[in-house]
C-alpha cells in the first residue's frame, strides 16, 4: 500500500466533491427553483385573509305581524348558481325564473317559529339588489303576541375564504332593539327571550364550555397528578375555580378593552401549564403550586368571560341573570370534574401505582399538549402582524427567561447553602 497514493486519491475525491457542491448541476438548480416557487406559493396562500359575507336581516313587530327584510349577498348563495354578467354582477333579466326558487329556499331555511310552531309567509317577495350583487327578500308573518319568536340563522354556505355571517336587528313592539350576529354553523336564536329561556340557554352554554377539551381541563388534571390528601386537592381545585371566577368577572365587565389581548393571555396561560407540569416533576412546594394555579385561573377566566361576552347577545334583556347562571354552572361543573379526577388519582394510589412513573409521564404528556397550544397561539399572534402583538410575544419570552434565571439562581443559592452547612458539620466533627 502506497500512503502517498492513497492520500492523493483522497485529496482528488475531496476536490471533486467540493466542486460538485460549489457548482450545482442543472437538475439541482431546477429542483431548487421548484422548491422556492412552492414555498413562495404556500406563503402567499397562508397570508390570504378570509373576507366575511354579511347577510343582513331586519325583523320588526308591527301589531300582529312580523315584518322581515333580508339582504343576501350572491356570494352567500353559491349553491344557487345565480346567472352572472361579464363584470360579475347578477344578470337581472335571467333571474326572472330563478328568483322565486331562491326566495323560497331562503325563507324555508330561515324557519321562523313561535313557541316551536313553524310560521308561514303568504306574501314573500324578492328582487335583485340595487348593487346587483345581492338579493333582497321581504316576508310577512302573522303572529300571536310577541313571545317565543325564533329563527334559524346563518343557514348559508360561502366559499372557504368567504365565510358567511348573519347580522340581525330585531325590533320588538316595545323596548330597545336587539342586535344579534351569528357566524359558523346554523343556530336557532330566540328573540327577546324570557328570563327562564335565557337561564336555560346559558346553563347549556356553560356546560358546553366546561366540558369542551381545553386548557382548563389540562390544568385541572395537571395539578391533581401528584398524590395529594383530600384537603390539599380541595384547596387546589378551589384556588383554580376562585381565580377563574375573578377573571370571568373582569372579562365580562371589560370585554371590549381586553379582547385584543386575549391571544396573548391565552398563550401565557398555556405556558403556565408547562410550568405546573415541571413543578410536578421537581415536586415543588405547595405555595408555588398555588401561585401558578391562581395565575392560570385568572388568565383562563379572562378567556371564558370573553366567551360569555360574545354569547351575551342571546340573553336579550337578562344578561346579568345569564352571567350569574353561566358562572355558577361553570364552577359547579368544574368542581365535579375535579372531584372525579382527585378520586381517580386516590384510587390509582391505592392500587399501588408508582409515583416515580405516573407523575413524570403524565406531566410530560400534559406539558407536550400545552407547548403545542403555545406554538399555535404564537402563530395566531404573529399572523395578526400588529406591533403590540409582536412585542407581547417578545415580552412573554423575556419574562419566562427571567423567571427561569431567577429560579436557577435561587436553586444555586440553596445548593451553596447546603454545601456550607455540610462543610460546617464536617468541620465540627473534625474538632
Amino acid at each position: 500500500m502506497d500512503p502517498g497514493r492513497d492520500a492523493g486519491d483522497m485529496l482528488s475525491t475531496f476536490e471533486v466533491t467540493r466542486s460538485a457542491i460549489a457548482r450545482p448541476t442543472a437538475a439541482a438548480r431546477m429542483w431548487a427553483l421548484v422548491a422556492t416557487m412552492v414555498l413562495v406559493a404556500g406563503g402567499a396562500y397562508s397570508h390570504e385573509v378570509p373576507v366575511e359575507q354579511i347577510v343582513r336581516i331586519d325583523m320588526a313587530i308591527q301589531g300582529d305581524r312580523l315584518i322581515v327584510r333580508m339582504q343576501v349577498p350572491a356570494t352567500a348563495l353559491i349553491d344557487a348558481r345565480l346567472p352572472r354578467l361579464s363584470d360579475g354582477t347578477i344578470d337581472a333579466a335571467a333571474m326572472v325564473t330563478v328568483l322565486p326558487i331562491v326566495m323560497a329556499d331562503v325563507v324555508r331555511n330561515l324557519d321562523v317559529q313561535q313557541d316551536g310552531t313553524p310560521l308561514r309567509s303568504a306574501d314573500a317577495t324578492s328582487r335583485v339588489g340595487a348593487d346587483r350583487k345581492s338579493i333582497d327578500i321581504d316576508a310577512t308573518y302573522q303572529i300571536d303576541g310577541t313571545a317565543g319568536l325564533s329563527a334559524r340563522l346563518n343557514a348559508f354556505r360561502g366559499e372557504p375564504l368567504q365565510p358567511v355571517r348573519t347580522a340581525v336587528r330585531y325590533m320588538p313592539g316595545t323596548g330597545a332593539a336587539q342586535t344579534i350576529s351569528v357566524a359558523g354553523p346554523p343556530a336557532r336564536v330566540t328573540f327577546d327571550p324570557a328570563v327562564l329561556d335565557a337561564v336555560q340557554e346559558f346553563v347549556a352554554r356553560a356546560l358546553t364550555a366546561v366540558l369542551a377539551f381545553g386548557d382548563h381541563l389540562l390544568m385541572l388534571v395537571c395539578v391533581l397528578v401528584p398524590e395529594r390528601t383530600m384537603r390539599d386537592s380541595a384547596r387546589v381545585i378551589a384556588t383554580l375555580i376562585a381565580a377563574q371566577a375573578a377573571g370571568m368577572i373582569v372579562s365580562a365587565l371589560a370585554a371590549g378593552l381586553l379582547a385584543p389581548a386575549l391571544p396573548v393571555t391565552a398563550m401565557i396561560a398555556s405556558s403556565v401549564i408547562v410550568v405546573a407540569a415541571v413543578q410536578n416533576i421537581v415536586r415543588a412546594r405547595g405555595g408555588f403550586v398555588a401561585a401558578s394555579t391562581a395565575l392560570f385561573g385568572v388568565l383562563n377566566g379572562l378567556a371564558v368571560g370573553h366567551l360569555f361576552a360574545t354569547d351575551a347577545q342571546f340573553a336579550g334583556a337578562h344578561r346579568v341573570a345569564a352571567f350569574a347562571v353561566f358562572l355558577v354552572v361553570f364552577a359547579l361543573a368544574e368542581l365535579w370534574l375535579g372531584a372525579i379526577a382527585a378520586a381517580t388519582r386516590m384510587w390509582l394510589a391505592g392500587r399501588g401505582a408508582a409515583d416515580r412513573i405516573v407523575i413524570p409521564v403524565a406531566s410530560a404528556l400534559i406539558a407536550h399538549s400545552a407547548v403545542h397550544h403555545v406554538i399555535d397561539l404564537g402563530h395566531v399572534i404573529a399572523q395578526s402582524g400588529s406591533f403590540a402583538a409582536e412585542h407581547a410575544v417578545v415580552s412573554l419570552t423575556l419574562g419566562w427567561a427571567i423567571v427561569m434565571v431567577l429560579v436557577a439562581a435561587r436553586e444555586a443559592l440553596r445548593a451553596g447553602h447546603r454545601q456550607d452547612q455540610s462543610a460546617r458539620i464536617v468541620s465540627s466533627a473534625g474538632r
